[in-house]
């Protein structure tokens, strides 16, 4: 009985990956992504790059417009065909009061690794919509 489950066990696993889940799981992925940003205003980088480990936690964002905490961004969904993820973010307008904003950028494998970027103001109801291109590479 004990050989039977042992065998069912390792069927399993190789039927589900086994190991090879595990050496994936590692991996990174990076993307580096164009947007065309241009009636964003500002609001919108038009270069980004984000690096995935672990199928779900984001370990580098970087902007060509401004600089982003890693601690506020948040992976929302990270699957075969859909890649999200969501931060806020905090500037100090031209009279003085701090505007935040919450950014929601989605990727999309299976679509030639499209990108939507949508900036939305907090308390107000303007939004800026952009998209564009990545390039994705196994690190």
């Amino acid at each position: 009985m004990r050989k039977l489950s042992i065998l069912v066990a390792l069927a399993f696993s190789t039927l589900y990956g086994g190991s090879a889940l595990a050496a994936d799981s590692n991996e990174l992925v990076h993307y580096a992504c164009k947007i065309n940003a241009e009636k964003a205003k500002g609001w919108i980088p038009d270069k980004i790059s984000l690096t995935f480990k672990d199928n779900k936690q984001l370990t580098r964002f970087w902007s060509s417009s401004f600089k982003v905490d890693l601690n506020t961004v948040k992976v929302i969904r990270y699957t075969e065909d859909f890649r999200e993820i969501k931060y806020r973010g905090t500037y100090k307008a031209s009279y003085g009061n701090n505007i935040t904003t919450i950014h929601t950028i989605t990727i999309l494998p299976k679509h030639d690794d499209k990108i939507t970027y949508v900036m939305k103001f907090l308390y107000h109801s303007n939004h800026y919509v952009a998209a564009g291109t990545c390039k994705k590479t196994l690190l």
